[in-house]
């Protein structure tokens, strides 16, 4: 009687250790139903999630690429004459660099005699997307004019032509040589340009 106890015992042990065994064994390698509908061979919510990074990439990569693009590189020019223009269109397209300017007129400003004025014209060589802001500095004898930058000339996106009209130099102290150099930023893009070749033989009436 007690073996037969001991039988009944050892095969409901078997029974359950089986069934564990088996529920552990489907539940990690379970079948997962693949849905095809386009019958590629690769289930259908795979192939959304790599066609969605394929997306990603190609918006992250286009956007890197118009980015670049959207702004190109520019030329800054300056123009110096005793008379203004009429018309700022009429201003020469490639103007030779200022070497020599005859100095005529006297100007009283803040009590002092100054020849001039001149008008000094800084001009893009086109017209561009951005705003462009741009510092010109004058130097006497390479010395900075009053020992701080002199003029800004800011464009506007659109914008071609910025005038200053009150170029004067001293009377008393005038120099033999003036310097012009320009130091120009895209605001947008941040593109440079520097030019600080423009240098003037000043000649005394």
């Amino acid at each position: 009687m007690r073996r037969r106890n001991y039988f009944i015992i050892a095969v409901v042990v078997i029974v359950v250790i089986g069934f564990i065994f088996f529920s552990n064994s489907s539940k990690s390698t379970g079948h997962v139903i693949c849905v095809d509908k386009n019958s590629n061979n690769i289930c259908d919510d795979k192939e959304k999630n790599v066609t969605a990074t394929a997306n990603i990439t190609a918006v992250e990569n286009t956007t890197a690429n118009s980015t670049a693009s959207e702004y190109k590189p520019y030329k800054v020019k300056l123009f110096l004459t005793e008379q203004p223009l009429a018309n700022e269109s009429t201003l020469p397209e490639n103007p030779d660099k200022i070497s020599v300017l005859t100095l005529g007129k006297i100007a009283l400003s803040d009590g002092k005699q100054y020849y001039g004025p001149y008008t000094l014209y800084t001009y893009l060589d086109g017209v561009y997307n951005e705003d462009i802001s741009c510092k010109v500095e004058e130097f006497y004898d390479n010395i900075i004019s009053g020992g701080k930058s002199k003029y800004l000339a800011d464009f506007a996106a659109g914008q071609q032509t910025h005038t200053t009209n009150i170029i004067g130099y001293e009377m008393q102290g005038t120099p033999n040589e003036v310097k012009y150099s320009i130091d120009c930023t895209g605001v947008e893009s941040g593109i440079t340009f520097k030019d600080d070749s423009y240098t003037v033989d000043l000649i005394k009436p």
